[in-house]
């Protein structure tokens, strides 16, 4: 019994919003008295930080909905536009794109999405400003806006089907 009433008081005491690194935070998960705590106790504590939001500044790396999206809309951004070019109905505007779509398509996806993953990571450890999560939102919101494009277009391929180049 005691050693439940410690084990929940440690989760208590792990879960306070004071941690001010990851480091700190297995200092204070080996101290002696804590020896006690479980393994399951110890993930419980550190869910229930993520889960209430206590991310360490520059330690953790939370990905919102709208850097999920910014991802998935990049991906759908690439095919559809290597589908295109494969089709040869369009053409890439973007110089560097358009050169590494030259070299191979596969460097034009790697180099997409390493280009667009490369900022997003930029942006996301420092997400801590204001004009980083809005910049992440942004550019989820010109990524579905260059989508709908991509799918209006479709629609006007598949309408234009047996007479299209």
């Amino acid at each position: 019994m005691a050693a439940r009433a410690q084990a929940s008081a440690c989760t208590w005491r792990l879960c306070a919003p004071g941690l001010e690194s990851l480091a700190r935070l297995a200092r204070v998960l080996n101290e002696p008295g804590y020896g006690m705590l479980t393994w399951e106790a110890r993930v419980a504590a550190t869910i229930q930080q993520q889960v209430r939001g206590y991310w360490v500044a520059g330690e953790s790396f939370y990905i919102s909905p709208a850097s999920v999206a910014l991802l998935v809309l990049n991906l759908l951004d690439g095919v559809f536009t290597m589908t295109f070019l494969q089709m040869d109905v369009a053409e890439e505007l973007n110089p560097l794109m358009r050169a590494a779509y030259a070299q191979s398509p596969l460097l034009f996806m790697v180099a997409k999405l390493i280009i667009v993953n490369a900022g997003l990571s930029l942006l996301c450890m420092h997400r801590g400003l204001r004009a980083s999560r809005l910049a992440i939102r942004a550019g989820a919101l010109i990524y579905a806006v260059i989508n709908v494009y991509h799918l209006a277009f479709l629609t006007h391929l598949v309408r234009q089907w047996p007479h299209f180049p």
